[in-house]
């Protein structure tokens, strides 16, 4: 049997600063997705880059 799939294997985040990246991290992860974080140098707060792989 071929199970379909509502969102992407992998993907990824590019995170900047202020709330929007964790937003997006909450939804992923409420979607069983743990995404990639990739931050913006002096930027991106450590939680962010934490909360992905």
């Amino acid at each position: 049997m071929i199970q379909s799939r509502n969102h992407p294997e992998r993907y990824a985040i590019i995170a900047g600063n202020g709330h929007f990246p964790f937003l997006v991290l909450e939804a992923a992860h409420d979607q069983g997705i743990k995404p990639l974080v990739v931050a913006i140098k002096e930027e991106a707060s450590p939680e962010a880059l934490n909360a992905g792989e």
